[in-house]
């Protein structure tokens, strides 16, 4: 027989059990006040929320305060170029330089070279006409003058997919679906700048950047009076390169429209705007442009460094340039893989790596590509929240990667955000967005300055876009009120 002493203590046993198996449980978070306002922004009917994903944590103790499906993988979109960032600064870091280097084959005689000038790209992402310019400058500086061969363009650097592997083999024309290459110039796009005509019934002012042979423009548009106003830029491959056609029409006095196209072939594109821009600058080349590794016997003569990788970081962030997540992606491969060339397949592990061992969970994680373009990808909240903790206690790492997230209701994409929030201008975030996917993830601290990690999935979200962002606003404007353990 038990005594009524023991039923007392095992009842307390057992009341206790119940209360720490509570307290331990997500719905616990339900009882707080910030929890409250969560749940509040969460009930819009525009929600899915089996397919809605938040977590919040004090990053410095690692303690949740809110999570809803945190170890679900769900769809990142463009959240997943905070892991890219985070494995190139680790492997490359910070300080890391793309090169793109210029040699010569052949004999040199005073100011002409007998032989070829060879370009060996080194997947810098940002060789823009300026800079494709400034290279050529530099080259005739130290005093050539004429070259008799060709133009040879050395791509080696990364492998021969100009896609991550679960794009589509063909590509749109749009600029978010540009093409890879070691020597990329211009985004591997072009800028096709639209200007109503002299007058009505001339044709539309038209101009490309950078100009090139590869490039054919063919204009079929005009400028009215009255009537509609559309103008379409489409692009077909040709035998000697790309042509551009324009077609619709505008009205005197319309605002200048600038669309970017991309091309088919980014060596030799690249190839041709440096063999033109040679050209233009004075320098004679006698040859044509062709596609090769660099010959063996081969002198050096500039190699042009890049600004820092933190700093290209910060403007994939910004603007969320797929372009360049997936250039660093395979850049981070060929250096840190072993050897050239880079690919995606050996990115991916390198990635994979890097996340275990720094203990970052990784349960369901499904890596399709660098920028988060591909529907493919899957990572949870946790994934996200547990790589910024993990950063947090990497002094060589942390300070960059924060800066190269945007700032809320002040720069990039997330210009304006947060309008009228006491956060205005203290959150640093990165969005993730394609058709009903709404992500957003990043740092913010509450009103006595303890720092917190979130981030938030909304998967298979009826908002729109608006919608979505003032959801997300309305979570993240919350922590302010939060009470950290500092």
């Amino acid at each position: 027989m038990i005594k009524p002493g023991l039923c007392g203590f095992w009842a307390m046993r057992v009341v206790a059990v119940i209360f720490v198996t509570l307290l331990l449980s997500p719905d616990c978070f339900a009882a707080s006040p910030f929890a409250k306002k969560v749940d509040k922004a969460l009930k819009s009917s525009c929600i899915d929320r089996t397919r809605t994903a938040i977590r919040v944590v004090e990053i410095a103790t690692g303690k949740a305060v809110y999570e809803h499906n945190a170890t679900k993988p769900l769809i990142p979109a463009s959240v997943m170029k905070l892991l890219t960032s985070a494995g190139a600064l680790h492997y490359l870091t910070p300080g890391y330089r793309f090169k793109t280097k210029v040699y010569y084959s052949g004999r040199r005689h005073g100011r002409t070279i007998e032989g070829d000038l060879v370009l060996k790209g080194g997947g810098d992402p940002k060789l823009t006409p300026e800079i494709v310019w400034r290279i050529v400058q530099e080259v005739k500086r130290r005093g050539v003058a004429r070259v008799t061969g060709d133009i040879v363009v050395d791509g080696s650097f990364f492998d021969d997919l100009a896609r991550a592997p679960a794009w589509r083999k063909n590509r749109s024309p749009r600029a978010y679906d540009a093409g890879l290459a070691a020597l990329s110039v211009n985004f591997n796009t072009v800028a096709v700048s639209v200007f109503p005509g002299l007058a009505p019934g001339k044709p539309l002012i038209v101009g490309l950047d950078p100009e090139s042979s590869y490039l054919k423009l063919v204009n079929k548009s005009k400028t009215i009076n009255k009537g509609g106003r559309e103008v379409n830029i489409s692009r077909r491959k040709t035998k000697n390169g790309i042509e551009i056609t324009v077609t619709g029409q505008m009205r005197p006095g319309d605002e200048p429209k600038q669309r970017y196209v991309t091309v088919y072939e980014p060596l030799k594109y690249a190839g041709s705007v440096f063999r033109d821009f040679f050209i233009q600058s004075g320098v004679l080349v006698e040859g044509k442009v062709r596609i090769n590794a660099v010959p063996a016997k081969i002198r050096s003569l500039y190699t042009y460094e890049s600004e820092p990788l933190a700093d290209t970081l910060r403007q994939l962030h910004r603007y969320s340039n797929n372009f360049l997540a997936e250039q660093i992606t395979k850049t981070m491969a060929a250096e840190a893989g072993g050897s050239a060339p880079g690919s995606h397949k050996t990115a991916f592990t390198l990635l994979k790596g890097f996340l275990d061992e720094a203990g970052v969970d990784t349960k369901g994680m499904v890596l399709a590509d660098a920028s988060g373009l591909s529907r493919e990808n899957r990572l949870s909240v946790k994934t996200v929240t547990s790589l910024m903790e993990k950063l947090y206690k990497r002094f060589d790492l942390w300070p960059d990667f924060v800066s190269t997230m945007g700032i809320m209701g002040m720069e990039g994409s997330i210009k304006n955000r947060l309008k009228g929030s006491p956060l205005l201008g203290y959150v640093r975030a990165k969005t993730g967005s394609l058709m009903k996917v709404s992500n957003l993830a990043g740092l913010a601290p509450d009103r006595s300055g303890n720092l917190y990690a979130f981030s938030i999935f909304l998967n298979n979200n009826k908002c729109g876009y608006s919608g979505a962002d003032r959801i997300e606003d309305r979570i993240v404007d919350a922590i302010f009120d939060l009470q950290g353990t500092r």
